[in-house]
C-alpha cells in the first residue's frame, strides 16, 4: 500500500508520467521477448524456401553441397534460437516474481491455498516443464534431419 500512498502525494502529471512509464516498460519487455522469438521463424521459413528450391534446381542453381550446407545452419539456429527464448522467458519470469514479492513483501505463490499435495506438485511441475520437454524432443527431431541431410 505504501507504493499507493506514494503515487497519490505525486501530481496529476507526473502520474501519468509514472503510468506512461509502466505501459512503455511493459511494451519494451514484450517486444524483447518477441525479437528473440522471431529467429526461429525466420530460420524455419529458411528453410522451408530451401526445401521447394532444391525441387527444381532452376529456381536458385546450388550445388547438393551449398544446399546441404545452407539447410544444415538454418536448422541449426532454429534450436539455438528456441533454447535462448526459452531462457530469456525463464529469466523474465523469475525478475518479475522476485520483483513483485519484493513489492509485496511476501510470496506471490501461497502453498496452502488451492490444490493440496501430490496434485499441485505434479501439476506445477508440467507446467514448468513441458516447454523445456517439448523443446528437447523437438531439438532432437532437427538434429536427426540435419544427420538425415548428410548422411
Amino acid at each position: 500500500m505504501t507504493n499507493n500512498n506514494n503515487n497519490n502525494s505525486l501530481s496529476i502529471e507526473n502520474q501519468q508520467k509514472l503510468e506512461e512509464i509502466k505501459i512503455n516498460l511493459s511494451w519494451i519487455g514484450s517486444l524483447l521477448l518477441s525479437r528473440s522469438g522471431i529467429l526461429s521463424v525466420i530460420s524455419s521459413l529458411g528453410v522451408a524456401l530451401l526445401v521447394v528450391f532444391s525441387l527444381d534446381k532452376r529456381l536458385i542453381p546450388l550445388s547438393d553441397e551449398e544446399l546441404k550446407v545452407l539447410m544444415t545452419v538454418l536448422l541449426f539456429v532454429i534450436p539455438v534460437s528456441l533454447i535462448h527464448y526459452l531462457i530469456e522467458i525463464n529469466i523474465a519470469i523469475n525478475k518479475t516474481v522476485k520483483r513483485t514479492e519484493k513489492i509485496l513483501g511476501g510470496r506471490i505463490f501461497d502453498s496452502s491455498k488451492g490444490l493440496k499435495g501430490i496434485t499441485k506438485e505434479i501439476l506445477s511441475s508440467l507446467v514448468v516443464h513441458v516447454p523445456s520437454v517439448m523443446l528437447f524432443l523437438i531439438c532432437l527431431v532437427i538434429f536427426y534431419v540435419m544427420y538425415g541431410i548428410w548422411r
